[in-house]
């Protein structure tokens, strides 16, 4: 073994521009893969840290009703008192939920992110306490747990946490002076948590943190069985429990025609704690993701590692072919196929050695660029040493053999005689060859189409017309104001110089939905948005009225209901002919329809436009959360400097936040730049990778042709010829790959279109510029080798004949 590394050291050394180029493509190959392996296994370990983890499961179910079938988390607290009284195999049960909020310390306001659970909630889940105890925590209401880091920032230079328990802190937006007592300070939250908050309070505190309108409840919740218990059994249990719970629920919603009256009407289930992350189709108080993304990321670096693997075969029959003479005496003295084996495997081994080391520092440096691009964070400390290790350890012998063994393979077929001779055919007419060619630069294609697509499509999105004007419009957060603070708010600011119109809403085109069931008049109902305004609302956005009025300053009286709608909420109820004066009942009060408005896209453009209507607020500020504020462009700086003093002088203490509407609506749609720019990189990676196979097959062919091409040259072939004549023997592998990929990449962007409602076409130019593109890539890599061949002496070819 140890000659066979002398002897790979010195032939990698004698072709150190092909070892070169092999190892590059190899180490970018193995980047790729270490960085989707680390992230994976980082996503698919979400919960871990949790010594209950595995007897930990939240409830779910799915409802099937006029919009097809949803799932959901949210249920009543009740049912906790109840799971834990009829199923004696749960230990403990909690609620959880959270919600952005303000709190306020010694006059300073703080953003913060606040859970709520019940006393079970630390005796379940594991947090580390470094202050306080869990023993008899959550009993009472207006208890909080502080995170280490927000004890940071509110007690700065804090060294004694046990000090801090028993002082108060205040939630002005929902509580008013009322304080919630510290009773305990904890080690901040992994990572790797579905659950983030940066305080967490008392549930028996009541539901004005984290309401919601939905017919089942407002709360998550999660139970932990005792340990040696069937979980199956449990979790039927459980179903049965919560579907008998909720019986007279889904009767009432059937009547009504909200929920169909099929027995899948309302089905509950359960999902295992380290199943939730992955659940993205469910949408919780808990963070998710869409296990889809995953699949992508392996499917795309397994594409490049393939492409890397055939890099280094092709490349290294290229080489291969200079030592044809050596292998043909190794063999005519008695070499085994194992002995050449051996040869090949050692220098395979030196090569992913070195391509390893390459790849574990490209590795290092691409992270970062690759948080930037996914938009998510590979985090060092979550790292598991073991499992990289092994995996490192699988891919190394996986390349090896797989790089190691095709060439023996194509060598053994020859006899010595031929091999000494130097008669060897790997030419043109090899099959392997060809799938290899073949085969890159079809994922290579594929890639490219899929990118182009990408990029289409989210300018699309980005740039299709909304049905409103979103252009120099402010959006600023008034959530921290009380009611009478928001009207004086919006006066002061009406007065100022460069504002050409604003109004109050409680929908910021960011998050957060409002929606009722709607009765047609014949039992079925319709789903509809509601939106809180004020009667500067369609000046403000600039909407068509097509029917009827805008809103009035005299429609904002209790007495008046009114509501302007869009033109799918006459659609949808079958009112076209004369929707002007018809009342229908929202919220326990019947509205009359003054006035209908064109459809504008209210949320992102993935989606169809829904029905909606435009409510006045008759509180005049109670639901209301932001400021939609129209500006003069020529005097943006000096009105935003204006606004914050206005705001200051308001609400003093508080915290000033404003966006650009246009901005905002244009983050909707991260995911798809993200991913177009991670496709992108990765077609751009697959097709210089390709390139690199290809520059090394054409030396290969060269090697094989190299007679021809003097004799050619000998009677009269031009340089020109030759190059052409040799170039003519890839154009068909070239055709192949584009009859193989063009069908593939159309399946591929068929089935990414589906999931939007708004979407480009599928032209077939866009095939053709990614044919163009790979096709032109090919012929210059081949094209400049050929005519370094064509442009040699050919009696360098046949002095030797």
């Amino acid at each position: 073994m140890k000659t066979d590394l002398i002897f790979a050291f010195r032939n990698i050394r004698k072709n150190a521009t092909n070892s070169l180029i092999t190892v590059l493509g190899l180490a970018i190959a193995i980047a790729s893969c270490l960085i989707v392996y680390v992230y994976v296994d980082q996503e698919y370990n979400y919960n871990n840290f949790h010594k209950n983890a595995e007897r930990i499961f939240r409830i779910n179910y799915s409802t099937k009703g006029i919009l097809g079938i949803n799932k959901n988390v949210f249920v009543k607290p009740e049912l906790i008192d109840l799971l834990k009284k009829q199923i004696p195999q749960i230990e403990y049960c909690t609620e959880y939920r959270s919600i952005h909020n303000m709190l306020e310390f010694e006059n300073i306001f703080f953003d913060v992110q606040v859970g709520v659970a019940s006393e079970d909630y630390f005796h379940m889940f594991t947090f580390k306490f470094i202050a306080g105890t869990k023993v008899n925590i959550f009993t009472k209401p207006y208890e909080i747990v502080l995170t280490k880091q927000l004890a940071n920032k509110l007690f700065t230079g804090t060294k004694n946490y046990a000090a801090l328990l028993g002082k108060a802190i205040r939630f002005p937006l929902y509580y008013g002076n009322t304080g919630f007592t510290i009773v305990g300070v904890m080690e901040d939250i992994p990572k790797n948590s579905t659950m983030n908050f940066d305080v967490i309070v008392s549930g028996k505190t009541g539901t004005n943190i984290g309401s919601s309108n939905n017919d089942f409840g407002y709360t998550s919740v999660f139970y932990m069985v005792n340990k040696n218990v069937d979980n199956i059994l449990t979790s039927e249990n459980v179903n049965h429990v919560v579907a008998n719970y909720y019986m007279e629920d889904v009767k009432y919603l059937q009547n009504r025609n909200q929920l169909s009256k099929s027995w899948d009407a309302f089905i509950p289930f359960v999902l295992p704690l380290l199943d939730v992350y992955h659940n993205g189709e469910i949408t919780p108080y808990e963070k998710t993701v869409s296990e889809g993304n995953f699949t992508i990321l392996i499917i795309i670096a397994g594409l490049i590692l393939v492409i890397a693997c055939c890099n280094f075969i092709i490349l290294s029959l290229g080489q291969y072919l200079k030592r044809i003479g050596e292998i043909g005496i190794r063999k005519v003295v008695g070499a085994s196929k194992f002995d050449i084996l051996k040869i090949f495997l050692s220098e395979g081994m030196i090569i992913t050695f070195i391509a390893l080391l390459l790849g574990g520092v490209f590795c290092y440096s691409f992270i970062p660029i690759f948080n930037k691009l996914s938009g998510n964070n590979i985090y060092y400390s979550l790292i598991d040493v073991r499992h990289i290790t092994m995996f490192i350890i699988i891919l190394i012998i996986c390349i090896v053999i797989l790089t190691s063994i095709i060439p023996v393979l194509v060598f053994s077929k020859v006899r010595p005689s031929q091999m000494a001779g130097k008669k060897i055919n790997i030419g043109h007419k090899n099959i392997l060859s060809q799938i290899f060619i073949s085969f890159q630069y079809s994922v290579s294609i594929i890639l490219i189409i899929v990118t182009l697509f990408t990029v289409r499509q989210f300018n699309y999105l980005k740039n299709k017309p909304l049905g409103f004007d979103d252009s120099n419009i402010l959006n600023i957060s008034i959530v921290r104001m009380t009611n009478d603070q928001k009207m004086l708010f919006k006066n002061l600011l009406a007065e100022q110089p460069g504002v050409v119109n604003l109004t109050l809403t409680d929908r910021d085109f960011i998050q957060g939905n409002s929606c009722v069931y709607i009765s047609k008049g014949n039992g079925d109902q319709i789903w509809t948005y509601v939106f809180h305004v004020d009667h500067d609302y369609i000046q403000t956005l600039g909407l068509k009225v097509t029917e009827g009025r805008p809103f009035s300053i005299s429609n904002e009286t209790p007495n008046e209901r009114s509501i302007i709608v869009n033109e799918s909420f006459v659609k949808a109820l079958g009112i076209e002919t004369d929707p002007i004066g018809k009342s229908y009942y929202f919220y326990g009060v019947y509205f009359n329809i003054i006035g209908v408005v064109s459809d504008y896209h209210f949320y992102d453009m993935r989606q169809k436009i829904s029905p909606f209507a435009l409510i006045i607020d008759p509180n005049k500020g109670n639901h209301i959360s932001t400021i939609l504020l129209k500006y003069d462009p020529e005097r943006l700086t000096p009105l935003i400097k204006q606004i914050k003093k206005c705001y200051e002088k308001v609400a003093p203490g508080k915290l000033f936040k404003y966006e650009f509407l246009d901005t905002i609506i244009k983050q909707h749609y991260d995911i798809e730049d993200r991913w177009g720019n991670i496709i992108g990189y990765a077609s751009l990676i697959a097709i210089i990778i390709s390139s690199l196979g290809l520059y090394g097959f054409t030396i290969l062919l060269i090697n094989q042709r190299f007679n021809e091409i003097g004799i050619r040259k000998v009677n009269g072939a031009t340089s020109f010829e030759v190059m052409l004549n040799i170039s003519k023997s890839f154009i068909g592998w070239l055709i192949v790959s584009l009859i193989i990929s063009f069908p593939i990449a159309y399946f591929i962007v068929q089935d990414t279109l589906k999931n939007y409602a708004n979407k480009v076409d599928i032209s077939w130019w866009v095939f053709i510029i990614a044919g163009i593109i790979a096709f032109s890539v090919a012929m210059l890599t081949v094209s400049w080798q050929t005519w370094r061949a064509s442009r040699k002496n050919p009696v360098e070819a046949l002095k030797y004949e």
